[in-house]
Order: C-alpha cells, then sequence, then structure tokens
C-alpha cells in the first residue's frame, strides 16, 4: 500500500528559451559531442549562433555534431515557434529542424550554389 504525504504541484520542465542569459537553459541537451567554438551565446545577444562544420558521419543526422535537443513530453497537440536565420548560409550548408523518433522527422533549408531550399 502507497504511503500518503502532502500533495506536491505538477512542474513541468522550461520549454522557451530567448537564448539571452550566459549559459545555456537545463532544457537543452547536446546530442553528439558538442564543440564549444562551435556555438555562442554572445555573439550575437538573444541568438543561439551554431558554427557549420563538417558532420562527424556524412549521411548520419544523429552522429552530427552540435546537435542541440530538448526533450519533448507527450501531447495531443504539441505546438512550437522557431525563428532560424539562414542570412550567412554557405554552398553545401543545412540547417533545420528534426525530430528524434524511430524513423527521424527533417524540415530545413540546403544551400546549392546562390539557391536555398525548403525541405
Amino acid at each position: 500500500m502507497p504511503l500518503a504525504g502532502p500533495a506536491l504541484p505538477v512542474t513541468f520542465p522550461q520549454t522557451d528559451d530567448e537564448f539571452d542569459g550566459k549559459a545555456l537553459g537545463v532544457q537543452w541537451e547536446w546530442n553528439y559531442q558538442p564543440r564549444a567554438d562551435k556555438w555562442s551565446l554572445t555573439e550575437r545577444p538573444g541568438f543561439l549562433r551554431l558554427h557549420a562544420f563538417k558532420p562527424l558521419r556524412a549521411g548520419d543526422l544523429t552522429k552530427a555534431g552540435n546537435t542541440l535537443t530538448q526533450r519533448c513530453l507527450r501531447a495531443d497537440d504539441v505546438a512550437f515557434t522557431v525563428k532560424l536565420d539562414i542570412a550567412g548560409m554557405a554552398d553545401g550548408q543545412q540547417a533545420g529542424l528534426c525530430h528524434f523518433a524511430k524513423a527521424p522527422a527533417t524540415v530545413g533549408v540546403t544551400q546549392t550554389g546562390n539557391v536555398r531550399t525548403l525541405g
């Protein structure tokens, strides 16, 4: 039989972030081998700046360096808003979002030459 105790409030981890602090919030987690010299919260205040570098294993999203993740709680309706500044992209670069599940789902921008494609 479970012991009775005081009712505690239900709390959830922080999910929003304006990237205006000195450190990443506790809700963020690096997926695979972050490189400290390839990201910054101070280069452009109010933004998380990620610098591109060659992937650790081509074609394998799970081995892409400096992939920042956030645990999502299961819910019937999930909505999010993301601002992605792609002005500085160079030929061959990709940027975007991914939902890790059995099969990852992605949406992003790829730059080939001077053409940016959403896919």
